[in-house]
């Protein structure tokens, strides 16, 4: 109803996207997104996209769209959890133990600390098969600690 009253405002194409996903239907949230276009300012729905493509399985698509944006959203952790989730999907996770690390010294919430721990303990192990055991062994234990 909302949206049929006020049908340029951003915000009801954005929440009827989240509804959608929340739903299970990504066809549909993409669909509610693609007519809405981007926001003028990525402030106004910084992760906009993101969760409906990370949730569809293009994670790549999702890191091209929201990589640019972190640098005007500097207090926005919510957006650093979707691009970090993005780029450990994407096989980034050297890059996503960073994203992530500022997601959770801006707030740390439960899915940021999965993640974060998931970023490092891939790359400990990844530095464990280079047999880089010192490096893997302070990733480890910073994963352990958080976990």
């Amino acid at each position: 109803m909302a949206h049929q009253l006020e049908p340029a405002r951003r915000r009801w194409p954005v929440r009827l996207a989240f509804v959608l996903r929340r739903n299970g239907d990504l066809k549909g949230s993409l669909e509610a997104l693609e007519k809405v276009g981007a926001p003028d300012k990525p402030a106004i729905d910084p992760d906009w996209y993101g969760e409906t493509l990370l949730a569809k399985g293009e994670a790549a698509s999702a890191v091209t769209r929201l990589t640019p944006v972190l640098p005007e959203l500097p207090a926005d952790a919510a957006v650093r959890v979707v691009l970090g989730a993005a780029q450990i999907s994407t096989g980034q996770a050297e890059i996503a133990i960073k994203t992530l690390s500022e997601a959770d010294g801006i707030q740390s919430t439960p899915r940021s600390r999965k993640l974060l721990v998931e970023a490092l303990s891939r790359v400990g192990a990844e530095k464990l098969k280079a047999n880089d055991a010192a490096g893997a062994e302070a990733l480890l234990t910073t994963a352990d600690s958080i976990e």
